[in-house]
């Protein structure tokens, strides 16, 4: 149990890592259709799914039906392999594309799956080290994911795969901006300070 204003919230943390939110919704389907309803189902996406559309455009499996999770392993990237073998590059236009497409899909989804059970559903689209206000406190972070920061201090990068998902969500992107102590662990994970902020 969590505690919020005095009222006992029964929280239950069903993310798993690598979800995108296509394989959520798909999940959601399911637990709709066999558990009690619960009063509120949150999502929280957007890392995951940019990340699994660059590696599918790569191989070339752009079907937006097809319900895929970002690997989160050398295992599970083999195993990708042996199904969709890896071509040179990514189209990026076509991944931002097929992250798009597929994320409206999952919130359109979610939104009547919970509608038919009288459930509440909020979708957030996350911050992370990309779209982040760069700062010298994240140079740890981008010095452990192997990439260069953006230049100069101050620049972000605008990550265009909501406008083209078209779909009210809450876009908490630029949540972190302004935040001038390390705080990503990664690409899309931070710290409890980062945590707090975003909450």
């Amino acid at each position: 149990l969590a505690w919020a204003d005095g009222i006992a919230l029964d929280v239950e943390n069903r993310g798993v890592a690598g979800d995108t939110n296509w394989v959520e919704a798909n999940r959601f389907a399911w637990d709709a259709a066999t558990e009690p309803a619960p009063d509120l189902v949150v999502f929280y996406d957007g890392v995951n799914d940019r990340g699994a559309a660059f590696g599918r455009t790569q191989r070339g499996d752009l079907d937006p039906d097809h319900s895929v999770r970002l690997t989160t392993s050398a295992e599970e990237k083999t195993l990708l392999d042996r199904s969709w073998p890896a071509r040179a590059d990514a189209d990026l236009e076509l991944a931002n594309h097929l992250a798009a497409t597929q994320y409206r899909r999952g919130v359109l989804t979610a939104r009547s799956l919970a509608a038919a059970a009288g459930v509440k559903v909020r979708h957030f689209w996350q911050p992370d080290l990309n779209t982040k206000r760069y700062a010298p406190a994240d140079e740890g972070a981008w010095s452990r994911m192997g990439a260069a920061p953006p230049t100069p201090l101050g620049s972000v990068w605008v990550d265009p795969v909501l406008p083209l998902a078209d779909v009210d969500v809450t876009d908490l992107t630029h949540a972190l901006d302004d935040v001038r102590v390390p705080v990503f662990l990664d690409w899309g994970h931070t710290n409890e300070l980062g945590a707090r902020v975003v909450a």
